[in-house]
C-alpha cells in the first residue's frame, strides 16, 4: 500500500502530524511519503522528525515551503498548480490530508479524472460560528461547504473528537471519529516535580500553569484572574504563564493586570525539554477554552502529572473524564474556587489525583491512534 501524507507542521496539526510519524515508523511496513506544507519549518521539528525516521527506508520526507508561503496568500489555484506539479497523486492509493482547511483537500480530490484514489481527511477544527471572530466567519461558512463536497466525493472525513464529530454531523456528514494521541515517549520518564521547579527556577510550593494561545477564541481571562486570585491569597503559589505564541501580549496582558504581588513567571521560545519540564513542574493546569477541538497541550500535560482544572465545554470532557475538575461557569470566581480547593489538598492527596491524571492520558497514545489510523486505510484500500 502506497499512501501520501500532505500535511503541515503548525500548532496542533503539526503535533498530530509528528505523533501520526511517529506511529506509522513504529507499527507499519507500508509506504509513506509525507509533502509537508508549511511556510517555515522550525529546526526543532526537522531534527524531530528526522530522528524518528532515521533508518526507515518506508518513509520519505518531501518539503514543501514554497507552496506553504502561498497558502498564506489564499491564493488556492496557485496552490493546486504547484501541488499538481510536484506531487504525483494518480500514483498513490490513498491520500491523507492533513492540514486546519479542507480546502485544499476539495481542490485535489476535485482535481482527479479517476475516483480510484480514495481520500482521507482528518479535520483539527471548527468551532461555532458564535465563538469565532467576524473576520473568520465566512471562512468557517467556506469550510462547511467545502467538507460537503469532499463528502460526495466518496473522501472519508476524521474528526479527532466527538465534540468535533457531533459538529461536523450537523452538517450531514458521515464521521469517523479518531482521538488524537501524544507520543509514548512522556510515559517513559519518571516525574520530580520538585527537581523540575529548582531547573526552571520556580519558587513555589504549589505551581498553576496557564499554556494556551493567547486569542478570543481561548477565553484565557477567566482562568487566568481565578488563579491570581488564589496566588494572592496564598503566598506559596506560583502561576506560569507558557503560552506557545503571542508572548509579547501575555506580558502587556500581566502589566495591564498589574500582578507584581503575585510570584509568576512568563516562559516563550521553549524547546521540547523545556516545554516537558515546565509540564513536570506544574502542579495544575488550567484552561477556559470553549471550544477545544481536542486539547493537545492540556493532554500532555496531563501525561507529565499535572491536574487539570479546564471548562466543561468543547472537547475536554472526554480528554479529562473523572481525572480532573471540569469547570461549568466560566468566570474567574468559579477557577479561583476549583484551583483553590486542588491547592489545599495535602500532598498525598495532590499526587494520587496527578497520578490518576497521567493514566487517563495513558489512553490517547500515538501508538493507539495509529492502530486505529492503519485499520481506516486497510478498510479504504478493500471497500474504496
Amino acid at each position: 500500500m502506497k499512501i501520501a501524507i500532505v500535511t503541515s507542521l503548525r500548532g496542533g496539526v503539526g503535533t498530530f502530524t509528528l505523533s501520526l510519524i511517529y506511529g506509522l515508523s513504529k507499527l507499519s511496513s507500508n509506504t509513506f511519503d509525507v509533502y509537508v506544507v508549511s511556510p517555515q519549518i522550525s529546526s526543532f521539528h526537522r531534527e524531530l522528525i528526522n530522528s524518528i525516521l532515521s533508518k526507515r527506508s518506508n518513509f520519505k520526507l518531501i518539503y514543501l515551503c514554497d507552496i506553504g508561503k502561498k497558502l498564506i496568500s489564499g491564493n488556492i489555484e496557485t496552490i493546486c498548480r504547484f501541488l499538481f506539479r510536484e506531487i504525483s497523486f494518480e500514483s498513490y492509493d490513498i491520500i491523507h490530508f492533513n492540514y486546519t482547511w479542507a480546502l485544499g483537500a476539495y481542490n485535489i480530490s476535485r482535481a482527479f479524472r479517476s475516483e480510484d484514489v480514495a481520500i482521507v481527511q482528518t479535520v483539527h477544527g471548527m468551532p461555532p460560528l458564535k465563538f469565532v471572530n467576524p473576520e473568520l466567519a465566512p471562512f468557517f461558512l467556506l469550510e462547511n461547504y467545502i467538507l460537503k463536497k469532499i463528502f460526495l466525493r466518496k473522501a472519508i472525513v476524521v474528526a479527532n473528537s466527538h465534540y468535533l464529530s457531533n459538529l461536523l454531523k450537523k452538517l450531514n456528514l458521515k464521521v469517523i471519529t479518531i482521538h488524537n494521541g501524544i507520543i509514548d515517549a512522556f510515559f517513559d520518564r519518571s516525574i520530580d516535580k520538585e527537581g523540575s521547579k529548582r531547573l526552571m527556577g520556580i519558587d513555589g510550593k504549589r505551581t498553576i500553569l496557564y499554556a494556551d494561545n493567547i486569542d478570543r477564541r481561548k477565553n484565557p481571562l477567566p482562568a487566568i484572574l481565578g488563579a491570581i486570585y488564589v496566588c494572592r491569597k496564598l503566598k506559596d503559589c506560583f502561576l506560569i504563564l507558557a503560552p506557545p505564541r503571542r508572548t509579547k501580549l501575555m506580558e502587556k496582558i500581566v502589566r495591564i493586570l498589574n500582578i507584581y504581588d503575585v510570584k509568576y513567571k512568563v516562559f516563550h521560545s521553549l524547546s521540547l525539554r523545556e516545554l516537558t519540564t515546565i509540564y513536570e513542574a506544574s502542579d495544575i493546569i488550567i484552561s477556559s477554552s470553549n471550544v477545544e477541538p481536542f486539547g493537545y497541550t492540556l493532554l500532555e500535560a496531563m501525561a507529565c502529572a499535572s491536574y487539570p482544572i479546564v471548562m466543561k465545554a468543547g472537547a475536554y470532557p472526554e480528554i479529562v473524564g473523572n481525572a480532573g475538575t471540569l469547570v461549568k461557569d466560566n468566570s474567574p470566581k468559579s477557577f479561583a474556587r476549583a484551583i483553590h480547593r486542588i491547592i489545599l489538598l495535602n500532598q498525598y492527596k495532590l499526587e494520587e489525583l496527578q497520578y490518576l491524571a497521567r493514566r487517563r492520558a495513558m489512553m490517547f497514545t500515538a501508538t493507539n491512534m495509529v492502530r486505529k489510523y492503519l485499520k481506516l486505510y486497510q478498510y479504504v484500500v478493500e471497500h474504496w
